[in-house]
């Protein structure tokens, strides 16, 4: 059995496809989707979206938004999403670094924390 699945950013639509499963970095840990599923509303944290279909399978790393499940269709739409390769590990090292001793606010810094430790953990530089 299939559901319908869409991933869209404020850039544009990035996937729109039949699929068999999904599981999403939700902010308090990650969720699998099964067609089926009971109505289901997330706010989504930093890591990686995984979207099996029929044959293929597709990941994104996601940061942010919401993910709502309703009628076998599962839309996610997230502040970013890029390919695994496309992530800057250096980037986020040096994210983590400057923002350990920062005074920057609580919900800002914490978000990017939050963001540079799903980099390293999607590539499998970090638990």
């Amino acid at each position: 059995m299939s559901f319908k699945c869409t991933l869209a950013t404020p850039e544009g639509l990035l996937f729109d496809n039949t699929v068999n499963s999904a599981i999403i970095p939700a902010h308090d840990g990650q969720v699998g989707i099964l067609t089926g599923h009971a109505p289901l509303l997330l706010k989504l944290g930093a890591g990686l979206l995984t979207i099996e279909g029929p044959g293929t399978k597709s990941t994104f790393f996601i940061s942010g938004g919401v993910a709502q499940m309703k009628d076998d269709v599962l839309t996610v739409l997230s502040d970013e999403a890029l390919a695994p390769e496309k992530l800057d590990v250096e980037a986020a090292r040096k994210d983590l670094a400057e923002l350990a001793n920062s005074a920057t606010d609580q919900t800002s810094r914490g978000r990017k924390l939050n963001r540079a430790r799903a980099v390293l953990r999607v590539k499998g530089l970090a638990d």
